[in-house]
């Protein structure tokens, strides 16, 4: 991809003693210029050890990396003109916060005049001139890390890797530092790609996230996309909340399924279940249909029958717990604070929801 970033079928492997571990494999990705692309996932899936690979920090054990229209794979980190944020804010606790994001330049060996024109204008992108002179054990969390943000735009690098950069920021913080370094990187129009294991982070900020899982990217879409239309059972268990009920085959080929009511539907999609994922389905399924609790809703008529174990009061939402004969798990139903009166704790109830917003995972139905 011309000006932005091709990676392809990007494989790391550690040996240990004579025995290969494979913590990356086959990931393949295309990030478009001025695109802020997140990589999500669980911990140990991979996401970070990919971000390294692009970096140029982890050797690829196979694959490429393409950046700019130029092979990256083997070039050194220090000449792939990457800006890295990292969750540790790596400060130079001894030299002022100007001096901090003025290093990137000086060993670049830039006339001084540059660097100080340079260094005004990232220093003020991020509200950060007036600490200028202070050294970084004076600063806050959330001003250390702008300073980290702040040195490795400096020199505006085309690309610029953020991994976990919130971890150690506490959640008002974590809110305000996000649309900050969205704010950020819209206004210089440049490429980010974003490690994190934040669902919140990741759908709040990103034009595309990548969902690993294991090592291999699971679905790259939009946010409302993955949300909308997992394309597996991992995905939709991973983003979000979901409630799954399990189904069987209505054993007459009519592409209907079978709650345990003995109701019938018709989902309005079926993604198949990868080999381990059939494991998981309860003693008697065929597959698993997922719908959002938002998209559950009393009903007189509906097929789920249940009792309203307890209600939680969220702000604009209620968020009732419901016990469903035939589902291992409570039902999670979100309401409009508004609408909460047709549901009350300790009643029993009936739950409807469209064939439109169902998905069946798995089940030859």
């Amino acid at each position: 991809m011309s000006g932005g970033l091709s990676v392809r079928k990007l494989k790391k492997i550690y040996s240990t003693n004579g025995v290969d571990l494979t913590v990356v494999s086959d990931v393949d990705l295309d990030v478009a210029p001025g695109e802020f692309f997140t990589m999500l996932g669980p911990s140990g899936c991979g996401k970070t050890t990919t971000l390294r690979m692009i970096a140029g920090l982890e050797t690829v054990s196979e694959g490429s990396v393409v950046i700019a229209g130029k092979d990256a794979t083997r070039t050194p980190a220090r000449l792939r003109n990457i800006g890295m944020v990292f969750q540790s804010y790596a400060l130079f606790p001894h030299l002022s916060i100007y001096e901090n994001v003025a290093y990137g330049l000086r060993v670049r060996r830039l006339p001084e005049n540059e660097i100080g024109r340079k260094v005004d204008e990232c220093l003020d992108l991020l509200a950060l001139t007036p600490l200028a002179q202070r050294l970084p054990g004076q600063l806050s969390g959330g001003q250390q890390q702008r300073v980290s943000i702040a040195r490795a735009l400096v020199y505006r690098p085309p690309v610029l890797l953020l991994d976990e950069p919130l971890a150690n920021l506490d959640a008002k913080l974590r809110v305000q530092m996000r649309d900050e370094i969205h704010r950020v990187q819209r206004s210089l129009g440049i490429m980010v790609l974003y490690v994190t294991h934040d669902q919140e982070e990741a759908m709040a900020v990103s034009d595309r996230i990548a969902i690993f899982d294991r090592g291999r990217v699971a679905q790259i879409g939009a946010p409302e996309e993955i949300y909308d239309r997992p394309g597996s059972l991992f995905v939709a268990d991973f983003i979000g909340k979901a409630n799954f009920l399990p189904v069987c085959n209505d054993g007459a080929g009519t592409g209907q399924c079978l709650l345990h009511c003995g109701t019938a539907l018709h989902p309005g999609r079926v993604v198949p279940l990868a080999p381990h994922e059939r494991d998981t389905l309860p003693g008697g399924a065929d597959g698993l249909l997922m719908v959002r609790p938002e998209r559950l809703a009393p009903s007189d008529d509906g097929p789920l029958r249940g009792h309203v174990e307890r209600v939680q009061h969220l702000g604009s939402l209620s968020r009732s717990f419901v016990s469903v004969e035939g589902v291992d798990n409570e039902v999670i139903v979100d309401l409009p604070r508004n609408a909460q009166r047709l549901l009350k704790e300790g009643e029993n109830c009936r739950l409807g929801f469209r064939s439109a917003d169902i998905t069946l995972f798995g089940g030859a139905v």
